[in-house]
């Protein structure tokens, strides 16, 4: 039996990438959580700007150990991140509106399959324990692979979607090696066909972040209109990865002021009623800031550690599907 290429395998959209989840920042004091200054988060590294980038054919073209932290790049081309590789004098462009820019026999592509290979050192000074480091990758153009300090991390298609990736255990304090070699074309190229031009590489933001082991990982927000549309109810479902935690929530308005405060258990969802909200709509886009704060311990007082707070945009809408008037 053939084995498929990493790139061809449709049974395989991601290795190691974490499971998707809302986008937020977290923040160890509320004055910050609401200024949103990403430089007064608990940690954020922007991986942007210029990278050392190697232009291939295709991916078997790939030089041996190119990998590797010994690895000599001192000849590669550097190009800029965020950015396409076209837009930056390497391979074609291509427009399609109807059909596909090879021939269609899914889940294979070309043989010539241009291919990106990016390094670049970063440098972090302290490594904390009780934190959890992830690589995230806003966009990738077609699919990717990951590498940091001699390990492959991960694989990942699906061009606009986020990646991110636990490096926890592969970081060191000093000097990492990050290389990120990109195929244009992958069998997601399949599902990604449209009335478009084709850009490759890495044309989104890459940052390097920190959260609280013990904080917020994932939250979902819902709200529902009572039958007169006149008063709403607010749903926050919070997820942690460590149990026995509190989370307080306050609601503040387009003002900044405090409209709910509530504090709960991390285990149970916020179901909470707001009294005539400011209602959103494409015309009127009102929105209020939800501050989610989580603490640590089992009962909730002011002098227990604030693990993390997090602010995050939420408005109040409901969706009405019917037939209109006259139908």
């Amino acid at each position: 039996m053939i084995e498929k290429k990493r790139w061809e395998n449709n049974q395989i959209d991601g290795i190691g990438r974490l499971e998707p989840r809302a986008h937020f920042d977290s923040y160890p004091t509320r004055s910050a959580a609401i200024e949103r200054d990403v430089s007064a988060s608990h940690f954020h590294l922007s991986l942007n700007g210029m990278w050392s980038f190697l232009f291939l054919d295709a991916p078997e073209y790939s030089p041996d150990g190119f990998y590797e932290t010994a690895f000599d790049c001192s000849s590669w081309d550097k190009v800029e991140v965020p950015g396409n590789w076209q837009l930056q004098g390497y391979g074609k462009m291509h427009y399609s509106d109807l059909w596909y820019n090879f021939p269609i026999n899914p889940p294979y592509v070309p043989t010539e399959n241009p291919t990106g290979i990016y390094r670049r050192t970063i440098q972090i000074e302290e490594i904390k324990a009780d934190f959890q480091y992830i690589l995230n990758f806003q966009g990738v153009d077609s699919a990717f692979e990951l590498f940091i300090n001699d390990v492959f991390v991960g694989y990942s298609k699906g061009a606009r979607i986020q990646s991110e990736f636990d490096v926890s255990n592969i970081l060191r304090v000093g000097s990492n090696i990050v290389t990120v070699r990109v195929f244009q074309w992958s069998d997601g190229t399949y599902l990604e066909d449209q009335d478009m031009w084709w850009l490759s590489g890495i044309f989104r933001d890459v940052t390097l972040y920190a959260r609280p082991v013990m904080g917020l990982y994932d939250f979902t927000v819902k709200t529902y209109f009572d039958q007169n549309y006149q008063h709403a109810t607010l749903l926050v479902h919070p997820v942690l990865k460590v149990r026995g935690q509190m989370i307080a929530y306050e609601l503040l308005d387009s003002t900044g002021k405090s409209i709910l405060n509530q504090t709960l258990p991390a285990k149970q969802s916020l179901v909470a009623e707001v009294n005539s909200p400011e209602k959103w709509s494409a015309e009127v886009p009102n929105l209020y800031t939800l501050l989610i704060t989580v603490y640590q311990g089992g009962s909730y007082c002011r002098s227990h550690q604030a693990v993390c707070r997090v602010p995050a945009n939420c408005a109040c809408r409901q969706y009405v599907f019917g037939k209109r008037q006259g139908d």
